[in-house]
């Protein structure tokens, strides 16, 4: 009959809610206004599912795609670590390249 359940405990499907009353992602860029963002910019989120190469293992959890250049240098790369990380990625470096290294972040 009508679709329901005897004896059922289910709750029905919340509605859809009505958000036609919400600005359309365009106005909100174009309209926007302040120090940080202004009309016509957007920010992008640092992390983000996905943010990490497929081709790269990742060996630092919150460092994505953290590497060692394939030079015989010392040289290190990152797409923006959190600060946790920073601190593996230090404590990787001291165990690979030496107490004493120099360190210089970019």
């Amino acid at each position: 009959g009508t679709g329901g359940c005897f004896g059922c405990r289910r709750k029905p499907p919340e509605p859809e809610p009505n958000v036609s009353h919400l600005p359309t992602p365009y106005n909100v860029i174009k309209e926007r206004f302040g120090h940080v963002l202004s009309s016509d910019t957007l920010i992008k989120a640092c992390h983000f599912p996905g943010l990490g190469s497929p081709r790269l293992k990742q060996l630092i959890p919150g460092a994505p795609n953290f590497r060692k250049t394939s030079s015989t240098k010392q040289v290190f790369g990152s797409a923006m670590p959190t600060h946790k990380a920073v601190h593996e990625i230090l404590k990787l470096i001291e165990t690979t390249a030496g107490k004493n290294q120099q360190v210089h972040f970019f």
